[in-house]
Order: structure tokens, then C-alpha cells, then sequence
């Protein structure tokens, strides 16, 4: 029950859509890499127990996540209703989901750009592997859409401040899907089910992205946020909506 960690030398890849296709390219190589990786058994959840409290990928455990909302903002009966309304509409996203249809392997857990950098020999590599297990492949999929699509940052006192966007920001998203597929194929279930696992995602995110799982001594005004955060998840793209027909064909026939 130990990590072995080492600083790796590079740079970050900056937030556009070139690098977010290769983003896309990269955690599709990792799952086909880890998927090399074996256990005498492979149970879904955490190997090692790292990070029980954070990062949930599980129905029971993405929904129990959701209690951080209200507990940030205690005697708030705005933010309570609000809080209410979206764990209806990810309680019915989980119900939709069949979860036994989903690949599983290994995920990484936190894929995010900021878990990227360019090695000296200019390879776009994966980094933080401390919350790596056995999971949905979906889900570090849902996870990276929802960062790059769902959310801004602005430097605020030389701080990066997070904010839900107003709609979902396709092209980035489209980008990173492009890249994915390019190297891995999603299945049929995978491609169903994916804007309710985004959806999903989202919440997560946004609790996550603003510390809201954390004790702290302010609480965040986040009105604005969890109103915005509503109305991504009840539209949340599909994956006819990321991938166009025309690149659903040529995938189609390069794999035939």
C-alpha cells in the first residue's frame, strides 16, 4: 500500500483543438496499453484504496457525491432546491444506463489536461497515475468532456477561478473525440450511453473543479454555476452530435 512517484520533465500542452485531439489520441493509447495489465483478479473500484472519497465513478457512489452541494452551502434553500432538482435528473441518467453493457479495464481516474505533458522527446504523455484502477472506460471518457466542455477558467488574482459555461463548448469536445476514436473505437453501448455518463461527469466536476468536497471557511457564491450546470445536463450532447457522418464513415470502413 505505497506509490512510487517521479517529477516528470516538460510542458503542458496548451487548451486548444489540436492538442485536445491529441489529448483524445493519448488516453485512448493509454487504455489500449493498460489494458496489457492484469491482475489475478480485477475488481471494479479502487486498487489501491487511494482516494476513496474523490473521483467517483460508480452509480451509488457519483450520487452519493452529490450531498457536497448542499453541505458547501448550508441554510441556502435556493441552492438545496436546485441540488434536488439535479440528483433527479442524474438519478434517472443512472437508471438509464446499463452498466453491465460497459467495458471496463484500467481508467485513469482524473483525466484532465492539466495531467499532460510533453516528454523531451515531444511525446504527449499521461501523467498522475495515483488514482489509476480498474473501471468504465466510459467514464475517463464522460470525465475529460466534461472538463474541457463544461467548464472555463478565468486568472483571477493570478488564480485559475472556474466557471460553468453557458453551453457546452462542442468544439473542443469534438476535437477530443475525434482523436480518441482515431486510435480506440467506442462500442455500440459506449456510444449511447455517453451523454448520460457526461452528464454524470459534469456534477462531478463541478463539485470537484470547486473544492466544494473540501472543508473551507468561505462559502463560494454559486448560484449562477449550479443553474448553468443544470441546463448542461439535460442537454448533453450526443455522439452523433461529436462525430460527424461523414467521419462515422471513414472510421467505419479503416476498421472494416
Amino acid at each position: 500500500k505505497f506509490e512510487l512517484q517521479s517529477w516528470q520533465e516538460g510542458c503542458r500542452p496548451a487548451l486548444n483543438n489540436f492538442e485536445l485531439f491529441l489529448f483524445g489520441q493519448t488516453l485512448a493509447n493509454f487504455h489500449a496499453h493498460a489494458s496489457k495489465l492484469s491482475l489475478e483478479k480485477i475488481e471494479l473500484g479502487r486498487f489501491p484504496q487511494a482516494c476513496p472519497r474523490y473521483f467517483p465513478d460508480t452509480p451509488s457512489t457519483i450520487l452519493d457525491y452529490l450531498k457536497f452541494i448542499p453541505q458547501s452551502q448550508k441554510g441556502d434553500t435556493k441552492v438545496y432546491s436546485d441540488y434536488l432538482s439535479l440528483k433527479s435528473i442524474l438519478n434517472k441518467k443512472c437508471l438509464r444506463v446499463n452498466w453491465d453493457r460497459l467495458s471496463t479495464g484500467w481508467i485513469h481516474g482524473d483525466p484532465a489536461i492539466d495531467n499532460l505533458k510533453y516528454n523531451i522527446y515531444k511525446q504527449l504523455i499521461i501523467i498522475d497515475l495515483d488514482d489509476t484502477h480498474p473501471g468504465y472506460l466510459i467514464w475517463d471518457i464522460a470525465r475529460s468532456l466534461a472538463v474541457i466542455g463544461g467548464i472555463h477558467f478565468s486568472k483571477i488574482n493570478n488564480k485559475n477561478v472556474p466557471q460553468v459555461v453557458e453551453k457546452w463548448t462542442l468544439d473542443f469536445m469534438k476535437s477530443f473525440i475525434k482523436g480518441y476514436i482515431e486510435q480506440k473505437e467506442l462500442n455500440f453501448f459506449e456510444k449511447e450511453y455517453l451523454p448520460d455518463m457526461v452528464a454524470l461527469a459534469m456534477a462531478v466536476v463541478f463539485i470537484s473543479e470547486f473544492d466544494l468536497d473540501d472543508e473551507r471557511e468561505d462559502s463560494p457564491d454559486m448560484h449562477q454555476d449550479l443553474e448553468r450546470l443544470i441546463n448542461l445536463v439535460k442537454k448533453t450532447p450526443r455522439y452523433s452530435d461529436l462525430v460527424s457522418v461523414f467521419e462515422r464513415k471513414n472510421h467505419f470502413i479503416s476498421i472494416a
